[in-house]
């Protein structure tokens, strides 16, 4: 749902109406937190800040910072899966090859991103 739509479901949130958010605004939330200060800075008030929400309204999508970082490697590895599945389906004799490339590329960006 379209949060500049007129059919977006809305809640009151320190006085204001706000778009509900959903799962995945909290998840790219915690990747830009991550990505700009580092995992450990990837907490609930902090995504809860990051939203403009107070921390209780994430814990109706999320047990824990835990649950949140858990999601976002689950996500990863089927971005991952995807992309092995593309590029292996294309050239089935490059297996190997293909899997140690994107391995490899994969740990960068988790490198770059925890460094950020």
């Amino acid at each position: 749902m379209n949060p500049q739509s007129s059919s977006a479901r809305t809640r009151m949130s320190r006085g204001k109406k706000r778009v509900i958010t959903n799962r995945q605004q909290i998840l790219t939330a915690a990747r830009e937190i991550g990505a700009q200060d580092g995992w450990k800075a990837v907490t609930i008030r902090a995504l809860a800040g990051r939203l403009g929400y107070a921390a209780p309204v994430l814990y109706e999508h999320f047990r824990n910072k835990e649950d949140v970082l858990t999601q976002l490697a689950v996500e990863g590895l089927e971005d991952l899966k995807r992309e092995l599945r593309k590029q292996i389906d294309a050239k089935p004799e490059m297996v190997i090859f293909v899997l140690a490339d994107r391995y490899w590329y994969y740990m960068m960006e988790q490198v770059r991103c925890t460094a950020s």
